[in-house]
């Protein structure tokens, strides 16, 4: 919901305000060195009080600068920075600069509703609003509707105090003659926000005062406000980039209807005499089947019974799905991957350059008035100032190695230049590294080095170097696979529905035995290299969970023996099977690749779940007690006989929805049988039943029995609800999935490999135009941050030297994927005046 802005719209200050912020200026605060950067008022609108804004609701409440320490400093070169920072978080943010807060007022609230306890909160409500659909009509958990509708109340006021909030800060941007409370709605996102907010509003009244429906549908609205949500920007990414494909693929997804209602017309004339061909018995019937044949679900039963009347039948649906399934599913396929490339290049040079201006405004912010400000440059304490208004939580330390990393020219002060990658260098974590005297270095410490027994120290050392070896490693690694056969073995074995669940119990002896050693390994390797390096490593979190929770359900199952007890426990116990990644090379690398894969497709996860809770409002307000309604056998209802195999002789919906009572069908003469479907549970009487249905749908198989139960329970109209839910679901989102996977695997992954390479290799992997390695001396790692304890821990201990982590952040991919377009986009804006 955010928009960009290609132009720089504010306007330098006044000399009145110049006046007037010298005024309120008596002394300079030592923290901060003005000789760096020279004076800069605040930024009003134009008309503004000054002491009206002192006194300012906003100022009392908002005041988000206390927390900062800056309250009661009112020194310019603290509100440049200030300004400076608020240009960095709409650069980070990618909002509008036109909307730049004018006033110390606005910029308090502003700082506020973009702290990071504010997004969180903001995030909660979101999810808490959209959460209240479990207990709405028609309610998954059954409470008084006056619970949930006073939560609604509750979140609809909180939005609207946000939506105030953000109007206040557009305001104090507006020059003179917008003053007009109608000109926020100007801003594009602010309008939409209030839309959102309006209509939401206007449901729940309509609900609870005329219209008392038992589903509302307006409440689909409910996810704008979630994917409004500042932490939501990578989510809010993907819905756009779903709603854009969709539009790109419109005409390609038209074609192949065309396509199918082509073979659906000759489908009809070819078939439909055939009486016991129930598939084309109409022209209706003969779309939704070929329809359904293009989705796999219904393949080979569709063809059969022509397949059996002429054998020469088969070669229609060979063509059909030949050319149809297998071309024109692909080429659709190549078409969302070729938008979805262009798309992510399209977006990333928009954020790309409008960080950039971004971290040009802030220049102009710490310099206000100086055209030729590209010489300059400022000190730590400038950038620290800057630092804590653009990324509060960061930590003085995390700032000064910041610092030094972009000052490589070790001058003590940064230029514009260096200033350009402070967005990538304030997301690296650096690690330190304790350098001798002479020239030895100790990467992490282990805690036995702290110990003053030389002894004690030398017999420790060996027990790392034997936890460290290869040695180690192969006996581990042959254990883990004694115990994979044992589990395999016995689980091939066991035949608990001829034995009961004892026939699942395996050896105590062997399972303790195997315990114990994987017991006794976790606790080696902590000892030997201690708790932090152990817990440092990925491998190790995922091999002493694996062991915890294996022991765990050892013991559990001897204190309390039961089949549930003992079926989890068998469960929990396969879980060491999952050791077996660690020794083939290659399931490392692809679990490390799945690793940096992860995080991000967590947005996809996310957009899918938007997705499905459209449809689950649309699907409850249409369908909600209707499947299990008429998908029965109650005679009472249907007037149903049932046949000596316990299946209806009439249900409406077809045996799939056949009733059953304890996981049987019952006859008339009392036979009992297997239950031949339970389909209906495949509702959408509640948010979850019609989550796990939306998934049913999605994954495809047997999707045609959801929609003909529905269809028959409603009629022939439901079947657009499905065909849309699958076009959208299955041939947008999750070929948009697949195209982001092929991405990683095709480009990203290649990186990350080459990146271990080199970094094995003691080169840099990336491009950064930073220090990857910055050294700190020890009277100056002890003056900037406490050390003490790195620096005691070792004799003539010379400097600290800190490392980039080696976790590849998408920015790095970015930069590599698209190094080369980066610098044609910089001469591209350096032709156009732009930049530097």
């Amino acid at each position: 919901m955010a928009e960009t802005d290609d132009s720089y719209a504010g306007a330098l200050p006044s000399d009145q305000d110049r006046l007037v912020a010298d005024e309120e200026h008596d002394t300079f605060d030592e923290e901060f060195k003005p000789n760096q950067f020279h004076a800069k008022p605040k930024q009003r609108a134009s008309g503004s009080n000054p002491k009206r804004q002192s006194t300012s609701i906003s100022n009392i409440l908002f005041s988000s600068l206390d927390r900062r320490g800056f309250r009661g400093t009112q020194h310019e070169h603290l509100d440049r920075a200030i300004d400076a920072g608020i240009y960095l978080l709409e650069g980070e943010l990618y909002t509008k600069f036109r909307w730049h807060p004018g006033s110390r007022a606005s910029q308090n609230l502003y700082l506020f509703i973009h702290s990071p306890v504010y997004k969180r909160v903001e995030v909660v409500m979101a999810l808490i609003f959209l959460s209240l659909v479990i207990f709405e009509r028609p309610q998954t958990i059954e409470c008084s509707l006056y619970l949930p509708m006073a939560f609604e109340v509750i979140c609809m006021l909180y939005f609207l105090l946000n939506l105030w909030a953000q109007g206040r800060v557009l305001r104090s941007s507006m020059s003179e003659g917008e003053e007009s409370i109608l000109t926020v709605f100007k801003s594009r996102t602010f309008a939409v926000r209030f839309l959102v907010i309006f209509i939401l509003f206007v449901d729940l009244i309509l609900s609870v005062t005329v219209l008392r429906l038992h589903s509302r549908v307006l409440r689909f609205f409910r996810v704008i406000l979630i994917l409004d949500a500042q932490n939501a920007a990578g989510v809010r990414r993907v819905c756009r980039q779903i709603v854009q494909t969709a539009w790109k693929v419109f005409d390609m997804l038209v074609f192949v209807m065309l396509y199918i209602m082509l073979f659906a017309v000759m489908a009809f004339n070819f078939f439909s005499l055939n009486h016991s061909d129930p598939y084309f018995a109409t022209f209706e019937t003969s779309f939704m089947s070929m329809f359904i044949l293009m989705t796999t679900a219904n393949n080979p039963d569709v063809m059969m019974t022509a397949y059996n009347d002429h054998a020469g039948a088969c070669l229609f649906f060979i063509i059909y799905m030949l050319f149809g399934f297998y071309f024109l599913m692909n080429l659709l396929l190549a078409m969302v991957y070729d938008n979805f490339t262009l798309y992510e290049k399209t977006k990333f040079k928009k954020v790309f350059m409008h960080k950039r201006q971004a971290i040009r405004h802030a220049w102009d912010a710490l310099f206000p008035g100086e055209y030729d400000n590209e010489q300059k440059t400022i000190n730590f304490e400038s950038f620290h100032a800057v630092c804590r208004v653009f990324r509060p939580n960061s930590s003085g330390k995390q700032a000064y190695l910041a610092f030094r990393a972009l000052d490589t020219d070790n001058s003590g002060e940064i230029d514009l230049n260096e200033f350009q990658e402070i967005f990538d260098v304030m997301d690296v974590k650096y690690q330190y590294n304790v350098v001798l005297t002479r020239g030895q270095s100790v990467i992490k410490p282990v805690w036995h080095q702290q110990s003053s027994n030389a002894h004690f120290r030398a017999f420790m050392k060996k027990l790392q170097v034997v936890a460290e070896s290869k040695t180690t490693e192969a006996i581990v690694d042959f254990v883990v696979l004694i115990n994979t056969a044992y589990i395999v073995v016995s689980a091939a074995l066991a035949d608990p529905r001829a034995y009961g669940p004892s026939a699942l119990e395996q050896n105590v002896a062997a399972e303790w035995a195997f315990a114990a050693f994987y017991i006794f390994e976790a606790t080696f390797k902590i000892l030997a290299i201690g708790p932090r390096d152990y817990f440092g490593s990925g491998w190790n979190v995922f091999d002493f969970v694996i062991i915890l929770f294996s022991t765990v359900g050892t013991i559990y199952q001897s204190v309390h023996e039961n089949h549930v007890t003992l079926q989890v426990t068998i469960g929990i116990r396969s879980l060491r099977l999952l050791r077996l990644i660690r020794i083939r090379k290659s399931f490392r690398d692809t679990i490390s690749g799945m690793g940096h894969l992860l995080p991000k497709m967590a947005r996809f996860l996310a957009a899918l779940s938007i997705v499905f809770y459209v449809f689950a409002i649309f699907g409850m307000f249409l369908f909600a007690n209707t499947v299990t309604e008429k998908c029965t056998c109650d005679t009472s209802i249907l007037n149903a006989s049932v046949l000596e195999d316990g299946t209806c002789a009439n249900n409406i919906c077809g045996a799939s929805y056949n009733l059953c009572t304890d996981r049987i069908n019952i006859g008339p003469s009392g036979t009992r049988y297997p239950c031949t479907g339970f389909y209906q549970l495949n509702n959408f009487n509640n948010i979850l039943r019609s989550y796990v249905t939306l998934y049913e749908l999605m994954i495809v198989n047997n999707w045609y029995v959801i929609m003909n139960g529905h269809v028959a329970a409603t009629g022939p109209w439901a079947r657009a609800f499905f065909i849309v839910f699958f076009l959208v679901a299955v041939c947008i989102v999750t070929n948009i999935t697949v195209a982001f996977i092929l991405e990683s695997f095709t480009k990203v992954f290649p990186l990350l490999k080459e990146n271990k390479v080199r970094a094995a290799e003691g080169e840099v992997a990336w491009s950064r135009t930073y220090r990857t390695k910055v050294a700190i001396g020890v009277e100056e790692a002890r003056k900037m941050f406490d050390q003490k304890k790195d620096i005691e821990m070792h004799e003539n201990v010379e400097k600290l030297v800190y490392s980039a982590s080696e976790k590849v952040h998408s920015s790095d991919i970015n930069r590599i994927l698209f190094e080369d377009d980066m610098k044609s986009w910089i001469i591209e804006e350096e032709m156009q005046g732009h930049t530097v």
